[in-house]
């Protein structure tokens, strides 16, 4: 910073950073001067980072749901402005599957679908005519996303009933 000095001084064995302004000194403290150091101080860091993603996703009605069917093949999931966003411990092309039959179960009509080894997306509708759209991606080796977005801004209700869909196909509960 321009007009500031950096030093570091140490204070009863411990190391502080001083921010030199001018006339003003202003100390600037560590998670190392909490007595936290190696691992601790990455888990301070964690928590840290996950209190901010707390913080940052509390005004857009975030529902995250972690481990709870982990070892029955799904991961987590999110409904997060408008998108419902699944992670399954399985293969691409499982899921894929599952998601057409889904939809048919559902009376949704399948308009257009593109797909790849890697990612596919369907673009369906509704009896009542309310869009439909679903991404699949497949995110790593044995864990697929799938995003549902049901109407302009999402409709939270008629998302899950097509995840819970997908969920029977895949045999998760």
């Amino acid at each position: 910073m321009p007009g500031h000095r950096w030093v570091r001084v140490a204070f009863k064995k411990r190391q502080n950073l001083l921010l030199l302004d001018k006339d003003r000194v202003r100390e600037h403290r560590s998670l190392r001067d909490y007595g936290l150091q190696g691992e601790d101080m990455m888990k301070g860091i964690t928590v840290i980072l996950l209190l901010a993603l707390l913080v940052t996703t509390s005004g857009c009605a975030a529902l995250l749901v972690a481990g709870a069917g982990a070892g029955a093949g799904i991961a987590s999931y999110a409904y997060l402005k408008g998108d419902l966003v699944i992670e399954y411990k399985r293969d691409y092309e499982p899921v894929w599957d599952a998601t057409l039959n889904a939809l048919r179960d559902r009376n949704i009509t399948v308009e257009r679908q593109t797909k790849d080894g890697i990612s596919g997306s369907i673009q369906a509708r509704r009896a009542s005519g309310t869009a439909v759209k679903i991404k699949v991606k497949n995110v790593a080796s044995g864990l697929t996303e799938v995003t549902i977005r049901v109407g302009t801004f999402g409709d939270e209700e008629a998302s899950m009933s097509i995840k819970k869909a997908i969920d029977g196909y895949l045999g998760v509960k």
